[in-house]
Formats: C-alpha cells, structure tokens, sequence
C-alpha cells in the first residue's frame, strides 16, 4: 500500500516541476457527510485529488480520509487513472483506465480497476465500462488465520455506467445537473446498485470552481424488491491552475 501512496506523492511533486509544454493542472478538495446501513451512524470523509492534463493525455490520483467513521483507520482509499482524448469522426470520446484501492477494515481490502469511455454532449454525459474487483485478507488477517491466507473473492465483468443531464454547459459560470450511476469517487457499485445524484457548481474567480452533490442510495434498484441504503452530502473546491 505505501508504494502506492509513494507514487501519488512523487505525481504531485512532478506537478509542481516548471514546463515548457502546453498543460493543465487541477487540484481537487472536498469533505462529505452521510450515512448508511453500515456506518453506525453519520461519518465524515475528506478528500484530495490532483489531474495533470497533457494535450490529450491526462493522469489523476485521489486519496481519502475518514474523519468520522465507525473504521479504525483514517485512510480509506487511493484511487489512480490514465485517460486520453480521442476525436471519432469529429464526436469526442474520452477513453481510460482507473485503479481503486480500499483498505475498509482491518482484516480485508479490495482493489477494483478497469477501462472507462466517457463524451459529453452540451447537456448530455454517459460514460461506460467495465471493472474488476478482488477482496483479500491484510497481513494481519493472514497472521491470525494463516488456513485462509489465499482466499480471494474476485468479481468480473461488471458494468460500470454514469448517465446524466445538466442545465447548462461546462463553459457556463454555474451548471446543475441530474445523474445516474453506479460509480463514485472511492466506490464502484454491482450493476443492480445505482445512486441518483444531484450536482451543481458555481464559479467563484477564474480559476476557482466550488461544487457540491447530494446523493441517494439503494440497494437493488433493479431487482424485484429495493431497500434504502443510505445518503451522502458533498462539497469541495477545484482549482484550474
């Protein structure tokens, strides 16, 4: 886990080295508070993120901390991508691959990666994919139950799908919209679990863009029978340097 951490600090160190080619950079910080059929109780999370974007080539890392949680541990996830832009007969198709560690007790973890297209279309997103996961004992699970050592529970080939509306464009000063998915910052959902979002943002100076989501789940949305599973409320800042 450290060499991960490790090559997300040295990302953000690169990002601060001068260059002379054409590049974006952006730095992400937000906090969310919610609950759910597991927390016990309302939890709070805090999280960073830096994206440096070359010509058509970008690469992003995210970490995330538990303030407030029913956890034992802070760290709750580390989350690395690769992305590039690609024209289809003039239609742009952004296609990637992401990395996602979640250290959530501390006898198991899960580690969920996979491929990623997404496009925008003034109002319209969508973006689909497929991810992997795999759940695994730590070090400690395995001193204390050595009999389990290699067990792995691995999910394959689940689809992964984030559809929305919004009211203006990206270039507008503010923008709201209304989402669909099965994927979150530090999450990725079985098909039959989406959460339905509403997202808004505001810009404050140029550079500076304040965001916030309010997010409602349950829990097999697409099955016979849905249960409520819980909520969450969300608010950061991007800066665009």
């Amino acid at each position: 886990m450290m060499k991960y951490i490790r090559i997300l600090c040295f990302s953000f160190l690169l990002l601060l080295i001068p260059r002379q080619l054409p590049a974006q950079i952006g730095v992400t910080g937000h906090v969310e508070s919610g609950e759910h059929n597991a927390s016990e109780g309302m939890y709070v999370r805090a999280g960073v993120g830096a994206e440096y974007r070359l010509n058509k080539i970008a690469i992003h890392g995210d970490l995330q901390f538990d303030i407030i949680s029913n956890v034992p541990r802070s760290f709750s996830g580390l989350k690395l991508g690769l992305s590039r832009r690609l024209e289809i007969r003039e239609f742009p198709v952004e296609i990637g691959a992401f990395f996602l560690h979640k250290p959530y007790s501390d006898l198991q973890y899960e580690n969920n990666w996979g491929l990623l297209a997404r496009t925008d279309h003034r109002h319209f997103h969508v973006m689909l994919g497929n991810g992997f996961r795999a759940y695994r004992l730590t070090r400690q699970a395995v001193q204390d139950y050595p009999e389990d050592a290699g067990s792995v529970i691995r999910e394959n080939w689940n689809l992964i799908y984030n559809i929305g509306y919004q009211l203006k464009t990206e270039e507008d000063p503010w923008n709201a919209g209304v989402f669909l998915s099965n994927m979150d910052r530090f999450l990725m959902n079985q098909e039959t679990n989406p959460m339905l979002y509403l997202r808004g943002s505001a810009r404050i100076v140029p550079d500076l863009r304040l965001f916030a989501e309010a997010c409602y789940k349950q829990a097999g949305v697409f099955n016979i029978s849905a249960n409520y599973f819980g909520f969450f409320f969300r608010t950061g800042l991007r800066w665009e340097l």
